[in-house]
């Protein structure tokens, strides 16, 4: 049996429909494993950095400027037809799939991820989990590790 994350509704993955809905991307609720993909490859449109931007914020951190240049946002603002690299695309796919996993674990609460995100923690190097994120695909990785392992019963 396929896991949530994976579980398929008319086509669209739970996990790129909820991934797609976090960077603002329009028609989120459509969308596949596939469509995203194209999305990140195409280059994504600045409105996902400013709703990766918001988040951010909102757990107290404005940190959007460390995984897309803020010269390079503008210049995908001023025009509609432009779009952020793939590589950034992909740092913003990858800080998506970070707070979607704090979020799914922490059951919606923004306090939680928070606290989580900004607080060094052992289980990491010491590191601040929203830090590791940042860094690279690895670090992500061993994020939502950590935060999957807290979800099974494992001590953070």
């Amino acid at each position: 049996m396929a896991s949530a994350a994976y579980r398929t509704i008319a086509g669209e993955s739970v996990q790129a429909v909820r991934l797609a809905g976090l960077m603002g991307l329009p028609n989120a609720k459509r969308t596949s494993d596939l469509m995203l993909n194209d999305a990140i490859a195409d280059g994504l449109p600045s409105r996902s950095v400013d709703a990766m931007r918001a988040l951010l914020v909102r757990i107290g951190e404005d940190a959007i400027w460390r995984l897309v240049s803020e010269s390079t946002y503008r210049r995908a603002k001023k025009s509609p037809s432009k779009r952020i690299s793939t590589e950034k695309s992909e740092k913003l796919y990858d800080m998506a799939r970070v707070l979607d996993t704090a979020i799914r674990v922490f059951g919606n609460s923004e306090e939680h991820v928070a606290e989580f995100m900004r607080t060094r923690n052992m289980a990491l190097g010491g590191r601040r989990p929203l830090d590791l994120a940042i860094e690279s695909r690895a670090g992500a990785d061993a994020v939502i590790k950590t935060l999957l392992e807290a979800q099974a019963g494992v001590a953070i």
